[in-house]
């Protein structure tokens, strides 16, 4: 079975996602879209693509298209996500996948309904790396702490502070950096503790009103998990889970790397050593194996679309604590982001 790619995006992620594609077998590259018919031919022509289109409609009807990947800003996600789901298209769309659980909610709903498959790339979910954590928490004993960090400073940022602001820092565009990076926090939380029994989220603004940097607190039954994120200055430390056996210690969240378990005596073990290049692939190969087999309640498709639901749910609830709106919150179809 090979499975054909539309894209919706012509950004660095894109590029990152093609190249990831061109390593798994039974995928492969059919159809660009950009908003521009110049734009879109570029980008076809940069990445081996065999058409393009600047046509939205056009693109979720091509035949060479099974699957179509969304990235472009995140306020676009929705509308294009579910007119590919009408379209009878699979869709994998990047994080965050929409801009609150609202719509989340409907782009399952879409999915279910036309028998199409929906996946969120996280890329951190699907990586070998999160099952040695797994591994490790069940040697550390009762876990009392968590510290999850992605702490990165942006590309953009730069002119930014020249006055210039680009797609990243809008919020207009349900951008800022608990969206474009504490989403992977957020995600990670979900996946190893579940919604916590409370949330303190702080936020750090700059001055056209966008979210630079924050901090979350997840309180759960006799532990926190602490996250830290930002887009306007680098973290150098990465994360740890402490048990009260031990602490296991990896690299981040987007890319976990190396994983290691310190035990309480002294002793290190090395659970997970990261392969070379991105993870990028292992997302890829889980959604085509979704596909090959057909089965759109087999269990771990549906937990991966539980937990999207989840991680927009803390995020809603963070965002409402530090006053984030975004103009898809004000939308008539969207009022369970305010029931919630």
């Amino acid at each position: 079975m090979s499975i054909r790619i539309g894209t919706i995006g012509s950004g660095k992620i894109v590029e990152q996602f093609l190249t990831a594609v061109k390593n798994c077998q039974g995928v492969e590259y059919g159809v660009a879209y950009s908003r521009t018919e110049e734009r879109a031919r570029e980008f076809a022509e940069k990445m081996g693509a065999p058409a393009s289109c600047h046509d939205l409609e056009g693109l979720v009807h091509s035949d060479l298209a099974d699957c179509i990947y969304v990235a472009s800003p995140n306020s676009l996600h929705f509308q294009q996500a579910k007119a590919a789901l009408e379209a009878g298209k699979h869709v994998i769309v990047e994080k965050p996948a929409v801009s609150n659980l609202g719509e989340w909610k409907i782009l399952e709903e879409t999915a279910r309904r036309n028998g199409v498959f929906l996946m969120e790339a996280v890329r951190h979910v699907y990586d070998p790396a999160m099952d040695a954590i797994r591994r490790g928490m069940g040697e550390i004993g009762t876990v009392r702490r968590a510290s999850l960090r992605y702490c990165q400073y942006s590309s953009r940022y730069d002119k930014f502070r020249r006055g210039v602001v680009e797609n990243a820092f809008n919020p207009e565009l349900s951008n800022g950096a608990l969206m474009d990076i504490g989403v992977y926090c957020v995600r990670m939380m979900g996946e190893l503790f579940g919604y916590p029994e409370a949330l303190l989220a702080h936020g750090i603004f700059l001055k056209n009103g966008v979210d630079g940097a924050g901090s979350i607190l997840g309180i759960y039954p006799g532990m926190d998990v602490e996250l830290s994120y930002s887009k306007i200055a680098d973290g150098k430390i990465g994360c740890e889970i402490q048990g009260e056996d031990g602490t296991l210690v990896f690299s981040g969240v987007a890319r976990p790397g190396n994983v290691a378990l310190f035990r309480r005596g002294g002793e290190r073990e090395v659970l997970w050593e990261e392969e070379d290049g991105w993870n990028l692939e292992y997302e890829i190969r889980t959604f085509a194996g979704w596909m090959e087999r057909g089965d759109l309640r087999a269990a771990d498709y549906r937990r991966a679309l539980e937990m999207s639901g989840l991680e927009m749910k803390i995020l809603d609830a963070a965002r409402r604590q530090m006053g984030i709106v975004f103009p898809a919150d004000g939308k008539g179809n969207q009022r369970v982001w305010h029931m919630i």
